[in-house]
């Protein structure tokens, strides 16, 4: 079923005011085009000023990744041997330790305020739907987004490398919106691009409706390598 027409945003800086990659950029206004050609309106969307995922949301990552390691505690009967973490995961356990009940709850009203200030942007330029980057640059290097250094971990460093290529999702994991990451382009020698579409809450069904349309007149996911399981069948 095609969507009635929508309003919809999009940008092509990150939500704390970069500009994107070109090619990225470039990702989204393919999209836009095509879009607009549909009879949707499209216009111009801006994250809210001064927005920024800061120290807090390190925090709140920090208190879920605990939270799993002690699912596992009482899955195995036991904590678990400094052997089998990885030195990012020894150093979540330690930030835990000095972490209080306080410093959660700073953390958490900070969260929802940062998300009650992206929703109202998109509420108050009366949204349906948001188009972004899927990422703002090509991703890192393999063996490049690391946290170590030397013997040491260096988590501000993680953070602000996968941050830096990828600061799209983040935001809508605070406000739970509905979103999904559509493939556009394969080029040659080239990463593969994508478009992310964020839905208002309970929409879910018309960030699904768009997702289809762009992915049968635009995507090159059914492009498959010149070795593949249907290639060999």
């Amino acid at each position: 079923q095609r969507p009635k027409r929508l309003t919809i945003g999009y940008t092509t800086r990150t939500p704390d005011g970069a500009d994107v990659q070109r090619r990225h950029g470039a990702a989204v206004e393919a999209v836009v085009g095509f879009l607009t050609e549909l009879g949707h309106r499209c216009i111009p969307f801006s994250f809210p000023e001064n927005f920024e995922i800061e120290a807090w949301y390190e925090t709140l990552w920090v208190v879920d990744a605990i939270a799993e390691i002690k699912r596992h505690e009482k899955i195995r009967g036991r904590p678990p041997h400094p052997d089998e973490l990885e030195p990012l995961t020894r150093l979540v356990l330690q930030e835990a330790d000095a972490l209080t009940a306080l410093d959660l709850q700073q953390c958490r009203h900070r969260a929802t305020a940062v998300a009650r200030d992206l929703i109202d942007a998109q509420n108050r330029a009366n949204l349906d739907l948001l188009v972004t980057p899927a990422l703002a640059t090509d991703p890192p290097e393999v063996g490049s987004l690391s946290a170590r250094t030397g013997d040491t971990v260096d988590m501000q460093r993680w953070a602000q490398l996968g941050y830096g290529f990828a600061p799209f999702s983040a935001p809508f994991n605070l406000t739970g919106q509905p979103a999904a990451v559509c493939p556009l382009s394969w080029e040659h020698d080239e990463p593969p691009l994508g478009v992310q579409i964020v839905g208002r809450h309970r929409q879910d069904h018309v960030v699904l409706q768009v997702a289809q349309l762009i992915e049968e007149q635009l995507s090159t996911a059914n492009r498959l390598p010149p070795i593949s399981v249907a290639s060999v069948t």
